[in-house]
This record gives C-alpha cells, sequence and structure tokens, in this order.
C-alpha cells in the first residue's frame, strides 16, 4: 500500500490498474497456483522431496525463456544453473535416502510440487513477456491480486473442511500470519520487479538462496544446527553466485575496456587524415 501511494495515490493507481487489468488477472492466478501449490505439496508428502521438485525451478526457467522468449543466456549462466542444481541435489537428496522418505509413496503431493516449480518459473517469464506491452504494470498490485484470488479459496477450503473461521484467532495464530503477511508483501514487488533487469534464469538462482537462508534462520532463532548436506549445498550455491558475478563484471569491464580502445582508434585515424585534407586541399 506504501508503495502504491508514492507512486501517484490512489486514483492514478486504480487507473493504472484499470489499464493493466489482464496481466494483472493473469500473473494474479499464477500467483495463487504457485501459493497454493507449495503449500499443498509440504502438506502431502515428504518435505525433501517437495522442496527438491520445486528447486528445479531454475532449469524450468531458462528452458522456457530459450523456448518462448528466444533468450539467449551467456554460457556464464548456463554454467551457472547446472551448479546451482547441483547444490539442489547436495542439500536434499541426501534427506531423500532417509528410511522416512524412502518408504513414503510417491502421491499427488511429489506431482504437485514438480508443477509449482514449473510454474514459478511460468511467473517469472511472464512478467518478462508483459514487459514490453505493459511498461507502467503495477508491480505492488500483483501479490495483491493474487491475494484477491487465495484469500476466497483458503476461505471456501477452511468452510468446506468444517472449521470454523473464528476459533484459533489468538495471538499464536496472528502474529505469525502477520509477519509472514509483511514477509511476502515486501518480497513479491522485489521478485516482480526483477525481470526487468535481468534474465529469469539469474532471477532462479538466486531464488535458491532461500534453501540456504531458511535453515539459517532456524539455527539463529531456535539453535537448530543445519546438517552437513545443507551447509555444502549453501556453500556450493553462494560460490556459483558469486563466480558468476564476478565473471558477468569482468566481461562489463573488458567490454568497455575494448570499446574504448576501438575509440581512441578512431580518433587516431581522423587525427592523422587532417593534414592529408589540408595538403590535398593546397
Amino acid at each position: 500500500i506504501g508503495l502504491l501511494l508514492a507512486r501517484g495515490g490512489w486514483r492514478a493507481q486504480l487507473s493504472n490498474v484499470r489499464a493493466n487489468a489482464k496481466p494483472l488477472l493473469v500473473l494474479g492466478v499464477i500467483n495463487t497456483l504457485v501459493t497454493s501449490g507449495f503449500t499443498l505439496a509440504l502438506a502431502l508428502t515428504v518435505a525433501a522431496r517437495a522442496l527438491l521438485l520445486t528447486s528445479l525451478s531454475p532449469l524450468w526457467t531458462a528452458l522456457i525463456g530459450w523456448l518462448v522468449l528466444k533468450d539467449r543466456l551467456p554460457r556464464r549462466t548456463i554454467v551457472a544453473v547446472g551448479f546451482a542444481l547441483l547444490s539442489v541435489g547436495v542439500t536434499f537428496v541426501p534427506r531423500l535416502l532417509t528410511r522416512d522418505a524412502l518408504t513414503a509413496p510417491i502421491n499427488a503431493g511429489d506431482g504437485i510440487a514438480f508443477a509449482t516449480g514449473i510454474m514459478l518459473s511460468v511467473s517469472i517469464n511472464t512478467v518478462r513477456a508483459f514487459r514490453k506491452p505493459y511498461p507502467k504494470l503495477p508491480i505492488p498490485m500483483i501479490p495483491i491480486s493474487g491475494g484477491a484470488f487465495l484469500f476466497p479459496l483458503a476461505t471456501a477450503v477452511t468452510v468446506l473442511r468444517g472449521h470454523s473461521l473464528t476459533s484459533g484467532l489468538g495471538a499464536q495464530f496472528v502474529a505469525p500470519v502477520v509477519l509472514i503477511g509483511v514477509a511476502i508483501g515486501g518480497a513479491y514487488p522485489f521478485l516482480y520487479a526483477a525481470p526487468k533487469l535481468i534474465t529469469g534464469a539469474e532471477i532462479s538462482m538466486v531464488l535458491l538462496l532461500e534453501c540456504v537462508m531458511g535453515p539459517l534462520w532456524v539455527y539463529v532463532g531456535f539453535g537448530t544446527v543445519p546438517g552437513i548436506s545443507t551447509l555444502a549445498g549453501g556453500a556450493l550455491l553462494l560460490l556459483t553466485l558469486l563466480a558468476h558475478e564476478a565473471h558477468a563484471l569482468w566481461e562489463s569491464k573488458r567490454t568497455a575496456a575494448r570499446i574504448r580502445a576501438a575509440s581512441a582508434g578512431v580518433a587516431e585515424v581522423q587525427v592523422a587524415a587532417e593534414p592529408a585534407r589540408s595538403e590535398s586541399v593546397v
């Protein structure tokens, strides 16, 4: 709401929403599918399997960007996506080798987790596809439009399952809901603004930092020490992202140096040509 008010007030934003109703509707539906899919996957299948399947999104984002948006990813990004997926495997595969995970049957939750990773990729690439036809797309309205779909859906599911909408609304329920709302409300505008600046594959790789930061926050808050596989996978992911950005910075500096050298060469040729022109005139 603060972002909306800072960008021209309610009247200007309402007019902008009407002009961008189509992309907001599409992104709101996709947002609802991603949020509800992730929640259902965690509830229906083994957490490690759900997280592993949803974390495959960098692969799908790169493929969709290449096939649909005709992205030409630099070699460094393709290599980084491969190492990012390897870090996901290092993090989650050991958890899948436990007795509980091995004996847990594959069910609908696994399919939902797999589809959720694809829908997250679709969401990122859809924002990029809407970038040119809708240059004034109100980014802060995207999570709000998603909430407009998700709230009645969650309410209907609660009522159909025979639960009360007012019972259990104590501090233990309200406080986490408020904190989650603040976190999601603060993160989603950046998530949907990023596709205007970098490729979808890069966004998906950065989103994998959640797999690293989540266990670290749990350690800070509750003292639960992350496992070796989590630390190893997180370290590999961080090194991959650092190497990717360092290589991009090096390439940009090298390109700038080449442009300066080419400009200097052209200037020298022009200076050398001036005396010849003067002699020809004489």
